[in-house]
């Protein structure tokens, strides 16, 4: 993890005396998840693997079946057969279920369903205004105005059933570095329309706060 390897060359120098056979197991986070070949590995295993799952985030099964499969991936890589351990309080959940059984199109079938139902990604263009400052109510204020100003557009352009708000709302993570986070969703069916929305109310906002930064995050990679 990030607390053994911080240091220059650390990771290699790890890495090496386990491919050489000094040490017989490794342990780690994520990282070790990826991109490492050690044809001698015969089994890996992963502890609380529905952890990722409780993130409250559209993605979550979908990271939680693609790092499953990575790991899966890192045993069985020679002539010697692997074996994998999933260890989970929640065996029938389907990023879970169907990663065990390496099935990437059942997983991808089911997933895509559920994304075109609650009107996620890649049916809509999804965008994200965080608003972040040392002093929560002035975030929140700023939140509202930004909320406000979102609304009277819409209903002054007509498109109150093209472009859905969620929000505004505390981040999941809701203070990093003693800043303190808010923010907005927005999901829009047409992606002109929602660069013309926020260019608009981006402009003008512009000057609302100086304490307040404010970020536009348009196909967010994460929600937190």
């Amino acid at each position: 993890d990030l607390d053994t390897t911080s240091y220059k060359w650390t990771h290699y120098t790890l890495l090496e005396k386990f491919r050489e056979g000094e040490a017989q197991i490794l342990l780690g986070t994520q990282m070790i998840a990826k991109g490492l070949d050690f044809p001698n590995v015969t089994l890996t295993g992963v502890i609380s693997a529905d952890i990722g799952l409780n993130l409250p985030d559209f993605r979550a099964a979908e990271r939680t079946f693609q790092l499953l499969t990575q790991i899966a991936g890192r045993t069985g890589r020679g002539k010697i057969k692997g074996e994998v351990v999933i260890q989970t309080y929640s065996p029938q959940e389907k990023s879970i279920l169907y990663a065990s059984q390496h099935d990437y199109e059942g997983f991808y079938q089911e997933e895509i369903k559920e994304r075109k139902l609650y009107f996620y990604p890649p049916f809509i263009r999804l965008a994200l205004v965080g608003l972040s400052g040392k002093e929560e109510s002035r975030v929140k204020r700023a939140a509202q105005i930004w909320l406000a100003h979102l609304k009277d557009y819409l209903n002054e352009n007509k498109l109150t059933n093209e472009i859905f708000l969620l929000g505004p709302a505390p981040a999941p993570l809701s203070k990093i570095k003693g800043r303190y986070r808010w923010q907005i969703a927005i999901k829009s069916k047409k992606a002109k329309e929602l660069h013309l929305l926020l260019n608009e109310v981006g402009r003008q906002l512009q000057n609302l706060d100086r304490k307040i930064k404010v970020s536009l995050d348009i196909d967010p990679i994460d929600m937190l």
